[in-house]
């Protein structure tokens, strides 16, 4: 950003002196004006100044050096435009940091804009994160999400944002605040293997990327929303997003009530949700029922319950994952909302 002028304020400075001695020539001379106008010579900022670390604010992407850096969407929407890609690289600090963990402030990129199933529910715009066992790659709306980031075995990560062809009349909106913070390799903030997400309260929300945009949960999905288990507690209770929350739970509205018990076992293209030991109550008892895949519009224990009821786990460790495919099976025309699920640690 370039500053071409800035509104300094100068103290006034009280000067103790007898009123004999001081003439107003010299009163005049102790007082500055209020308001002094200072010229600075035009420059590119390429980070500025915060209490969490720096702010890179550039449609050609940057480097991050210091942690608790945010990266920003430049101010200027019309710099970021159809076909390009801004990229990021975060170096490692010490030999002791194993994770990024990236914590979306705002995240509002392109989604998927045909929202039949069918043609894949593929991202327009899309954010790809490079981790030391892969890459992540999620799109739309995705405000308050977080995700962790391995690093790899050269001591860096990268991450990118690729636009696509923005849709005849759309307006293409493309706006982030994400601040990247460094993780130990373990500690009570380090997540487990296996976890994009890692959840540290004793409640919360979780829900499927872009459950808050308009076009329906992301095609290709394959990871984990993993909750540490704290102290004193020993299993998990989740239920679905109160209202104001609409449709909390639709992960694949083409299985019928008969076929939810069989989410993802009967046919390879089923979207489901996998609760590894998910039982009707929270019991640890010898011969517990229990159950490990959710589909369908409703999310309860029991495959042929037409409403949505509590779901309990008591075999840590605790998360939730979520498998989607790129087809729709049936006859769903429709790329469904998502899930969306509230979450409690229950005391031993």
């Amino acid at each position: 950003m370039n500053f071409r002028t800035c509104l300094v304020f100068l103290a006034l400075i009280c000067v103790q002196a007898r009123e004999n001695n001081v003439t107003k020539s010299s009163r005049k001379a102790k007082l500055f004006s209020l308001f002094n106008v200072v010229r600075f010579d035009n420059g590119v900022c390429s980070g500025l100044a915060t209490t969490g670390g720096f702010v890179i604010s550039s449609s050609t992407g940057g480097t991050v050096t210091q942690n608790g850096t945010s990266i920003q969407a430049p101010m200027n929407q019309g710099a970021l435009t159809d076909g390009m890609s801004i990229s990021y690289q975060v170096n490692r600090q010490s030999s002791d940091v194993c994770f990024l963990r990236l914590d979306f402030e705002t995240f509002n990129i392109l989604g998927p804009m045909d929202t039949n199933e069918v043609m894949g529910g593929a991202c327009v715009d899309t954010f790809t994160a490079t981790t030391g066992t892969g890459m992540e790659t999620i799109c739309g709306l995705n405000t308050g999400e977080h995700i962790f980031v391995e690093f790899g075995s050269n001591f860096l990560s990268t991450f990118q944002f690729t636009f696509g062809n923005t849709p005849g009349g759309t307006n293409a909106v493309r706006d982030w605040d994400i601040k990247v913070d460094q993780i130990p390799c373990t500690g009570p903030t380090s997540p487990r293997d296996g976890c994009l997400q890692y959840h540290l309260t004793n409640s919360g929300m979780i829900k499927t990327f872009n459950f808050d945009g308009t076009t329906g949960h992301l095609a290709n999905q394959r990871y984990s929303a993993c909750i540490r288990q704290n102290e004193g507690f020993c299993c998990v209770e989740y239920q679905v997003c109160p209202p104001p929350i609409m449709n909390p739970f639709v992960i694949d509205d083409a299985v019928n009530l008969l076929e939810e018990n069989n989410c993802g076992i009967t046919t390879n293209d089923k979207d489901f949700v996998i609760i590894a030991g998910a039982s009707a109550t929270c019991s640890m008892e010898p011969g517990t029922l229990l159950r490990s895949k959710f589909c369908g519009s409703t999310f309860n224990f029991l495959a042929s319950a037409p409403e949505s009821a509590p779901v309990c786990d008591c075999s840590p460790p605790f998360g939730v994952g979520f498998i989607t495919d790129d087809a729709a099976p049936g006859t769903a025309t429709k790329v469904p909302q998502g899930v969306c699920l509230t979450f409690r640690q229950i005391p031993c």
